[in-house]
């Protein structure tokens, strides 16, 4: 890996992208992206994160602003430019015919490794993500989580100083992604860069060093994830399933805010999980039962949510129908 360039691997300035059919995609982002960190993009579909990545790869290219990427505007990086990238798309392309062997062979020699480099790179990432015992299937066998290890090897096999993810998580059993984990905190802590887009709260406390919500194509907020979650750091969220109407009468304890639906009631408590005694005591006084109560300390997603007033939605629906491949 070489890294004679410690500067930002990822650079957008004020990048903004409207696909064909008049929707925006970004607007005005800005974000850097130095050797070693580890950034986590989170923000509900149609947000703008896949679209941040397939600017960042040069796949799209921006309308206003820039995109640059190892140190080159992205969308005319030349092909030894790309060998130092590795991508995981939000879908995989294989050739089918090819045992799953053969096609990591083949994306590893084209990213510049000789043939025994690659041939020992697949072995031991085979062995990683449990597929060597499947090595000689063909892709069109493999089930979906086999297709994204496999998409994940494709891209880790070359040891790319940029790693970009569009939710390199998805239908990975535990130990592959533990393995995940394990290889991506050794390539940063080597001087690689990684941008992954993903929504799961836990994985992404797992994996980042910094963290973008993106909402509307918009930054709302860029940190470390401990900053993050400070934000909500002295407030528990307590979740209370009821029988019954949202009440306007109810006398809530102080230091705790309530918000009422159907059938649930959503607090946030400023001290602690103390208070549950004294707030079911307020919803029963209201004359509806409690079916249940769940009381859980904030993660990511709840900061999100805290910051925006929307939810984190699942990831895997198409930012555009017009364009393939499009998502978060």
């Amino acid at each position: 890996m070489s890294h004679e360039d410690r500067s930002a691997l990822v650079r957008l300035g004020g990048a903004s992208y409207r696909y064909r059919s008049g929707r925006p995609g970004v607007g005005r982002v800005t974000l850097d992206v130095d050797a070693g960190e580890r950034v986590v993009l989170m923000g509900p579909n149609g947000s703008g994160k896949t679209t941040v990545l397939r600017l960042i790869t040069g796949e799209l290219r921006p309308g206003d602003g820039s995109v640059h990427a190892l140190g080159h505007p992205a969308a005319s990086l030349r092909a030894g430019h790309r060998r130092r990238m590795g991508v995981v798309a939000a879908e995989s392309v294989h050739v089918d015919p090819l045992p799953a062997h053969q096609n990591a062979l083949f994306f590893a020699q084209a990213a510049g490794l000789s043939r025994d480099g690659a041939e020992a790179a697949v072995h031991e990432l085979f062995e990683r993500f449990g597929l060597a015992a499947d090595s000689d299937v063909p892709p069109s066998e493999y089930s979906y989580g086999m297709r994204r290890k496999l998409l994940l090897v494709e891209a880790l096999a070359h040891e790319p100083d940029l790693l970009v993810l569009d939710e390199p998580f998805l239908g990975l059993d535990p130990s592959a992604r533990s393995a995940l984990l394990d290889i991506i905190h050794v390539r940063a802590s080597s001087g690689a860069a990684v941008v992954a887009a993903l929504n799961g709260a836990a994985d992404a406390l797992a994996l980042a060093s910094r963290v973008v919500f993106l909402m509307d194509g918009e930054v709302v907020a860029d940190d470390t994830p401990d900053a993050l979650l400070e934000r909500l750091a002295k407030r528990t969220l307590i979740t209370i399933e009821v029988d019954g109407p949202p009440s306007r009468d109810a006398d809530y304890p102080e230091g705790v805010t309530v918000d009422e639906t159907a059938g649930r009631l959503l607090a946030i408590s400023e001290f602690g999980p103390g208070v549950l005694p004294a707030l079911c005591q307020a919803v029963l006084a209201t004359g509806r039962a409690i079916r249940s109560v769940r009381v859980k300390e904030p993660d990511l997603a709840d900061v999100f949510a805290h910051l925006t007033g929307q939810p984190l939605a699942p990831a895997a629906q198409s930012e555009d129908p017009s364009l393939p491949g499009a998502g978060q």
